[in-house]
């Protein structure tokens, strides 16, 4: 049952207090991220236009993100279905997410392969005590349920190693909701090239417990 304040960030087992379930996500989701938009085609011209790179971004989400992680020159190709380049889109998201902040503290969770965790390891290793942190170049795909988390029993027999991430409040992060119609997942999206410190791993060993650094140490994000 989620209880604000009760737990602690270096204490992974108290963090069932943060961890929100299906029956409550819909009454607490808008005090603590960012109300479900709905479907992006519903919306009033105003917001649509506010939310169209995330909307661009989510279906083509594996371009962009294998695009951040790979490719270091500037792509001016554009992309003639939705008239922009991959860099208008991705410049797009992040300026959304830099709007979009964390009110209240929320774990989440997130299912990754073998390559990214190694990835995420390895682009951290230019930050002090590198071996205790992760960096990923793209934006983070998340979950709020963990029963929704990408995962060989979701059907995702790669990702086997599974993130349980604390994000305190202050996190530039995105409730995605029904916005490309696959509300069930749960989906929260957080911003590129977001550092998380690795605290331990469970117990159970299912797990690596992360928490996402504070505000104020996230030095790439704008």
């Amino acid at each position: 049952m989620y209880e604000s304040k009760k737990s602690e960030e270096n204490k992974p087992e108290s963090w069932k207090y943060y961890t929100l379930d299906d029956k409550v996500i819909a009454s607490k989701i808008s005090k603590i991220l960012n109300k479900d938009f709905g479907n992006f085609f519903d919306l009033n011209d105003e917001t649509k236009e506010k939310l169209e790179p995330i909307n661009n971004y989510l279906p083509a989400f594996n371009k962009y993100n294998s695009y951040l992680r790979d490719n270091k020159t500037i792509d001016k190709t554009i992309d003639k279905t939705i008239d922009k380049t991959k860099d208008e889109v991705i410049e797009g998201v992040s300026d959304i997410l830099s709007e979009f902040n964390l009110k209240e503290t929320i774990i989440l969770f997130r299912g990754c392969t073998k390559e990214i965790l190694d990835l995420m390891k390895s682009n951290a290793s230019n930050l002090e005590n590198n071996e205790n942190y992760l960096l990923d170049p793209s934006f983070l795909s998340t979950t709020i349920l963990e029963e929704q988390r990408f995962c060989p029993e979701n059907q995702f027999p790669k990702h086997t190693y599974q993130l349980r991430i604390f994000a305190p409040k202050g996190t530039q992060a995105f409730y995605v909701g029904n916005l490309i119609g696959e509300g069930s997942r749960k989906e929260v999206l957080l911003q590129k090239n977001t550092i998380l410190q690795i605290l331990s791993e469970s117990k159970d060993n299912l797990y690596i417990d992360c928490l996402v650094l504070p505000k104020e140490k996230q030095v790439y994000w704008s």
